[in-house]
């Protein structure tokens, strides 16, 4: 086990189980000499002959109903199988080991070993690429040592680390900063609180909270004696934060100290290597970002020959240098370069992908639990849109469409395994621009080819960017208002998150209490208990399991949704365009474009600001009538004027409208604000979450 994020697993007796676990006799066997015949043939590298007398080992123990023998004694095979490379086979005994027990274990001695056996899982598994199930087996092995706290047991380094590690890879940023907090209260030397707080700071990076980020790991440069390269891997950090922080110039020189410090680091030190592979990537973007072209390329390709020296051609942080060399072929305006380097992103992360072509995409039935899979897509996307500006053809546009469709569908398997809602949240509205961007190349084929399907896609899309959290907090409501009365465990979650808002409401007001890092561990193991409680739910009542993809398929209203005279008009608001979606029973759809320039925003500012105070509109009811009724002429199509019933469906700054308040005939001499149009004297208002969210509000 490498030392880069996990350290190495030592296990101790392991040839010496028979004085520590005592077996009963049989005739004709020595423990001793058995012992040794397995020592002997692990310092020999003889596998077959270890297998077979360990084995025998097993047998001996199994018939002694001595379990934890019986443990210990897998995992010496498995330390065997590991050592000599052979990780698939070691993985094979620690399931096998799980299965095969013939009871539980009963005390804390028994328990010791299957501690152990999850946290190799964990790792092996996290080598292999299957990131969700190493998670898995490392929370199996951090509830074990919650429960007995063996006092030998390096918890941070053998199951914090990489269990917050994990969750940050998986943008479930909540879980991973309540994991380092606990190892923090686990405490450590310098240097292993360097490294916490590096993980720390990478959390609130991946957030968005820059100042929060740049604090910790600069907790950590002012920690003494560290060596140079954790300082490196520090000022990497600091260097990728300063950069999404719009510094790219000071990240540049940041990400070049970083470097130097590395530089000097062995050329065989694997643990240097690696975070210079991190910070060589920081410092291309950086000169990506400053125009300093041929150097990003230099700076790229070296982290790439790192990236693979470290962790092989498969991985994650091979993908994610392809995905910045992307991002700089499509800055140099070579765009099929751009794709291809999309491509290689996802195959680093997904081998059976090998596309024979640039326009190829992996199926989403093979995706899993990696963010790599949509930021991959969201940058071939980009390029195939230049493309297409580039071209005139339109292939290239479809192209894009269904990379944003696929990076949609790879976001929500991610978002699946969330136990915190804020980062579902956090995961939703860093999509937002990619939705945003799909929604222009939508609107491009529609005007091209007037085609009814694209207007379908481009509300599918409008439905999904808003609908989806709140689709799954609702369908998992109703669900449990029919179930709640039949299963007590219903009753229980309900009690456990009452006592968990008492946490999140403390870390919401006070974040930088002292408490806080406690308070946080303590939200933490309520969100476990009901993480498990609601798998148990789900798999007993699969109506609890996340609503599909499909749902949001047939996004465009029916019949049946909408009365006689009703109207429906949902928005999407983008940095440059509001999009107007206009549905009348038995009518056709109209798609509408506004620009969302600065008169649109002067205006909508002007309307909310006469609802500041009570006397507003009183003071100026003229200029109130008159900013009303532009509003109204700017926000609603001509479709909805006949309407007896206006639906509304808000987004972006349309929340704060109160659309009743609106004037729909111009004022002139005579208008007073008692005898004034307002739409709420004409038509019905009513609001929605999303189409979607209605209809199931409705059923």
């Amino acid at each position: 086990m490498p030392p880069t994020l996990f350290g190495k697993t030592v296990f101790l007796a392991c040839f010496l189980l028979a004085q520590k676990c005592p077996l009963a006799a049989q005739p004709g066997v020595d423990l001793l000499q058995l012992d040794a015949q397995i020592e002997y043939f692990a310092e020999h590298h003889q596998q077959d002959s270890l297998l077979f007398y360990s084995n025998k080992k097993s047998q001996l123990a199994r018939h002694a109903d001595n379990l934890a023998a019986w443990s210990w004694t897998q995992l010496d095979i498995h330390d065997f199988l590991s050592e000599n490379g052979n990780n698939k086979e070691a993985l094979n005994i620690l399931d096998a080991a799980l299965q095969q027990r013939w009871r539980e274990p009963r005390t804390p001695e028994e328990w010791e070993p299957f501690l152990y056996m999850q946290q190799n899982r964990g790792w092996i598994l996290y080598q292999t690429g299957r990131i969700w199930q190493s998670v898995e087996a490392f929370e199996n092995a951090a509830q074990l040592y919650a429960r007995f706290r063996y006092p030998d047991f390096d918890v941070v380094e053998l199951i914090y680390k990489p269990l917050g590690t994990h969750y940050t890879r998986l943008d479930d940023n909540e879980k991973a900063l309540a994991v380092f907090q606990k190892a923090l209260a686990v405490g450590g030397d310098n240097e292993t609180l360097s490294g916490l707080y590096c993980n720390i700071g990478l959390v609130y990076w991946n957030q968005g909270d820059f100042t929060a980020s740049e604090r910790y790991l600069r907790q950590g440069l002012e920690l003494s004696g560290i060596p140079a390269a954790r300082r490196g891997l520090l000022l990497g950090a600091l260097a990728q934060t300063q950069l999404d922080n719009g510094q790219a110039q000071q990240a540049y020189r940041t990400a070049a100290e970083s470097l130097r410090l590395l530089r000097s680091s062995s050329s065989g030190d694997l643990l240097a290597t690696e975070y210079r592979a991190y910070s060589r990537r920081t410092a291309g973007t950086a000169a990506t970002e400053i125009g300093r072209y041929a150097e990003a390329e230099q700076l790229l390709a070296d982290g790439l020959a790192d990236a693979k020296k470290v962790f092989g051609n498969t991985s994650r942080d091979v993908g994610k240098i392809e995905i910045v060399r992307s991002h700089l072929f499509r800055k140099q305006g070579k765009l099929l370069p751009a794709v291809e380097a999309a491509n290689r992103a996802m195959t680093a992360v997904l081998p059976s992908f090998q596309p024979k072509k640039p326009e190829d995409n992996p199926s989403a039935g093979d995706f899993y639990e990696e963010n790599v899979f949509f930021v991959a897509l969201e940058a071939k996307a980009a390029a195939a849109q230049l493309l297409y500006e580039k071209t005139g053809s339109t292939d290239w546009l479809t192209l894009a469409l269904e990379c944003h469709d696929l990076a949609w569908q790879a976001e929500a398997k991610l978002r699946r395994i969330f136990q915190y809602s804020s980062s579902k949240l956090n995961l939703q509205k860093n999509a937002r621009a990619r939705e945003e961007a799909a929604m222009n190349v939508v609107r491009q084929l529609f005007e091209k080819t007037g085609q009814a399907v694209y207007l379908e896609k481009a509300f599918a899309i409008a439905e999904r960017s808003k609908a989806t959290l709140l689709l799954e907090a609702l369908q998992d409501n109703l669900v449990r208002q029919r179930l709640a009365g039949s299963d007590v465990r219903f009753g229980q979650i309900t009690v456990l998150r009452q006592n968990l808002s008492f946490y999140q409401k403390n870390l919401l007001l006070e974040p930088a209490s002292e408490n806080a890092p406690q308070w946080r561990i303590e939200a933490d193991a309520l969100t476990g208990q009901i993480t498990k409680l609601e798998r148990a739910l789900a798999a007993d009542y699969p109506n609890l399991a996340d609503l599909s993809v499909a749902v949001l398929k047939n996004a465009l209203p029916t019949a049946q949704d909408l009365a006689e005279g009703e109207t429906l008009v949902e928005y999407f608001v983008s940095e440059q365009f509001v999009d107007v979606f206009i549905f009348q029973k038995n009518k056709s759809a109209a798609w509408h474009r506004l620009p969302n320039d600065a008169n649109l925003q002067a205006l909508s500012r002007r309307f909310l600001s006469f609802f500041e105070n009570a006397d507003a509109i009183l003071n100026a009811p003229s200029a109130y009538l008159q900013t009303a009724h532009a509003l109204w002429q700017k926000i609603l199509p001509p479709e909805t004027v006949t309407a007896t019933r206006l639906t509304i469906v808000p987004d972006g700054f349309l929340n704060f409208i109160p659309f009743e308040a609106l004037v729909a005939a111009t004022p002139d001499g005579n208008t007073s604000l008692r005898n004034a149009t307002y739409l709420i004297r004409r038509q019905a208002v009513r609001y929605a979450w999303s189409l979607a969210v209605l209809r199931q509000q409705n059923n």
